[in-house]
């Protein structure tokens, strides 16, 4: 009785002739033309052609009716939430209208596929939302109001994407059935692209001096300065050998796919674990190089009076090169 009294409604609804403007008549007619159309297709149970013209028939020209034949159709189409919420809404104008059994109805069916219902949360936590945060779920921003919020949706895929200045881009997929439900929490981390390389280390040096004005000094300096330098950039490429075997760890182990790159958070710390090492190591072989060959510098520019330090070509049995010595 009372779908038969939903039908009869809503077939009033738009069978009224508009009193108002020509464009309203117009307005009207079209909406009725694409209200018939959408029908025919959803008897035939080609929905995802007949919603579409239902919405559309809806934008032409309003109504409680064909609102509620909209959702009927987003329900047999298998689009719960999308359902829900437009029976909710007839719901609430039908009881505006002093309509109440449109409104009945239209409660009892939104309250008929609550339990169907999918929901997915998108956690936020507070070291995730920087300046500049968007949130969005399939292209569509989210109202940073519904963080955390268990939120009807319709079963499908979902990617969910964060971006924000200075951090690297978040995303996750996630696929719900019917009344399942989901969270994914944001994770942004500061993006190793932002961050300014190390600077290696500059130590001022005065111009070299002859014997007699003290240049005897060059000869220590530039043993201790290339030794330091030898140390510094064989720590250096220890550290990057340690980010690179827990760069691969993070895909060995499963916590990261080789082909999606997605990651999970104990995967994604030793990715950006990894990459803080690499920087450090890249950092500390430049820095060691280049006090490795100031020191060089220092020994090879100093009185030869002191130093008796000399290059010499050498030739053997493999190859060539060139040889240092002297005495100290």
């Amino acid at each position: 009785m009372k779908i038969r009294a939903w039908t009869t409604a809503t077939a009033l609804a738009l069978a009224a002739i508009s009193t108002g403007t020509p464009a309203q008549a117009e307005d009207e007619t079209l909406g009725r033309k694409l209200f018939d159309e959408g029908v025919a297709l959803m008897n035939k149970g080609d929905y995802a052609k007949g919603c579409p013209k239902l919405e559309e028939s809806y934008q032409a020209f309003s109504g409680i009716g064909t609102r509620g034949k909209l959702a009927e159709c987003y329900e047999k189409w298998g689009k719960l939430a999308t359902a829900w919420a437009l029976y909710k809404d007839v719901a609430d104008l039908a009881k505006d209208a002093k309509d109440k059994v449109r409104a009945d109805v239209a409660r009892e069916r939104a309250i008929a596929l609550e339990p169907k219902l999918a929901h997915l949360s998108v956690l936020v936590p507070p070291a995730a939302r920087a300046p500049g945060l968007t949130v969005s779920k399939n292209g569509v921003a989210i109202d940073p109001r519904t963080f955390g919020s268990a939120v009807p949706v319709d079963a499908g895929k979902y990617t969910i994407r964060a971006i924000a200045p200075g951090r690297k881009p978040f995303v996750a997929e996630v696929t719900l059935a019917d009344g399942a439900f989901a969270q994914t929490e944001v994770v942004l981390a500061m993006d190793a692209q932002v961050a300014p390389p190390p600077t290696p280390p500059v130590i001022p040096i005065e111009p070299p001096r002859d014997e007699r004005s003290g240049g005897g000094w060059q000869k220590p300096t530039g043993l201790v300065v290339g030794g330091a330098g030898l140390v510094v950039a064989v720590v250096g490429g220890a550290i990057g050998l340690s980010a690179k075997s827990t760069y691969d760890e993070a895909f060995d182990s499963g916590a990261c796919d080789a082909g999606t790159k997605l990651c999970s958070q104990a995967g994604q710390d030793s990715v950006d674990s990894a990459r803080s090492k690499a920087g450090l190591s890249t950092g500390l072989v430049i820095g060691g190089l280049a006090l490795t060959g100031l020191g060089a510098v220092l020994i090879l520019t100093a009185p030869s009076q002191k130093t008796g330090l000399r290059l010499a070509p050498t030739m053997t049995a493999g190859g060539g090169g060139l040889v240092l010595g002297g005495t100290l």
